[in-house]
């Protein structure tokens, strides 16, 4: 409950949503009550993908104490959750949380991918302003150790009783197991209170704002032999996932957050930028993450080079856009991405251009079939910012080729 769901996302160029506390029920557990961090949640390659598999996981069970009621219905079938999904993110108000003032040590170039994403939002009528979280965020931090120390102890220490089993154990848990065992009532319950403390301020900044953003991860990802990053440019990490502390504010205040890609750093390795949604709302999280997944040019589905036919028929869709948004949906049957065209109507397709700098290519109507048009595939990888000239009013998207 670190970012599990959200950093692995981040380091792999795809959506991970981490759902308000309770909407995902967790069972069998032996604790319903004080382990309120974890949850189970959904990742995937497209928006579509994570919503329709929140459907499946979400929903109220009578066994977990205190699971959220309702089912998201809305994310029931693929054709209920592109709907619930096609939303206009224009006014939405985004809090910028950055690096909460220098606090959270950044790896270069984190920052300015996720300003960039922020550009990208505003360009689709969002209005992006700096957030701050009014509290002790020290105390914040001494308060999650303290349950976290818990939690872990919780799970961990009846099986590590026996010494033979203890010395099988990383030391980073030993160290958060002995430091669950040495916590006082006095301690548990001060953070409790610090934890309230910090729902409070957080979900004060809703009045604001309607969405948080924050970097996903701190770091690049690093090298599978270097077991944690020690340090963070000259700052040294003083616990095993104090680089992480980035994630720990939407898990700590129970909010749905969303990691949607933002881009590559010179060595091709990808990034993401948390959008935290408030209390419960996380169907309007998922909606601000499907818009912005609708301009991106690096995501993709499928093994270049190979073609549509060769995974099974890729659908038409035609859907409702400015002039200059793009819609890219990507499809399971697909091997690669498409890029939409526009057309006039919601029956034909007429030419457009679009330019980028991977490719340039014209595209026309076929000689027959109303509403049908040529789109041609791009190649997954981090291009530079596209630039694109749309004729205006509705897109419409077949198979690539």
């Amino acid at each position: 409950y670190m970012g599990s769901l959200r950093n692995p996302a981040a380091w792999n160029n795809i959506f991970g949503f981490r759902p308000s506390q309770g909407r995902v029920p967790a069972w069998p557990v032996s604790d319903g009550y004080l382990a309120q961090m974890g949850t189970e949640g959904p990742m995937g390659r497209t928006v579509l993908d994570v919503a329709l598999l929140l459907g499946t996981q979400a929903g109220f069970d009578p066994r977990v104490p205190l699971a959220l009621s309702g089912r998201l219905d809305e994310f029931a079938t693929v054709a209920r959750a592109r709907q619930a999904l096609d939303d206009d993110p224009a006014a939405t108000r985004i809090g910028w949380l950055g690096d909460l003032g220098g606090r959270l040590a950044m790896e270069p170039g984190i920052s300015e991918l996720c300003v960039e994403g922020l550009r990208t939002l505003a360009a689709l009528g969002c209005n992006v302003e700096a957030a701050s979280v009014v509290t002790d965020l020290d105390a914040v931090w001494k308060a999650w150790l303290v349950l976290r120390h818990m939690s872990v102890t919780t799970g961990i220490a009846p099986l590590i009783t026996n010494p033979s089993k203890r010395e099988l154990v990383k030391p980073e848990v030993l160290w958060e197991v002995d430091s669950g065992l040495a916590l006082s009532a006095t301690q548990v319950a001060q953070a409790a209170i610090t934890r309230t403390t910090f729902h409070t301020a957080m979900v004060a900044l809703f009045d604001r704002f309607d969405v948080l953003a924050i970097p996903t991860a701190q770091v690049w990802p690093f090298p599978a032999h270097e077991r944690w990053p020690q340090h963070i440019g000259n700052r040294e990490m003083d616990t095993y996932h104090r680089w992480m502390e980035c994630t720990l504010y939407a898990t700590f205040a129970g909010l749905p957050a969303v990691s949607v890609p933002v881009g590559f750093d010179e060595r091709g390795l990808p990034m993401g930028m948390q959008l935290i949604g408030r209390p419960r709302g996380d169907a309007d999280v998922l909606r601000l993450a499907a818009a912005y997944e609708t301009t991106l040019t690096f995501t993709g589905v499928g093994v270049p080079g190979t073609t549509g036919s060769a995974r099974g028929a890729c659908p038409s869709i035609c859907t409702r856009a400015r002039s200059w948004r793009t819609l890219r949906p990507r499809w399971p049957g697909c091997a690669s991405t498409t890029q939409c065209i526009a057309a006039p109507t919601a029956t034909g397709c007429s030419p457009a251009t679009t330019t980028s700098p991977l490719r340039s290519a014209t595209h026309a109507s076929p000689a027959s079939g109303p509403g049908r048009a040529r789109c041609r595939a791009w190649p997954r990888g981090p291009p530079a910012p596209a630039t694109r000239s749309h004729a205006p009013s509705r897109w419409c998207c077949t198979r690539s080729t």
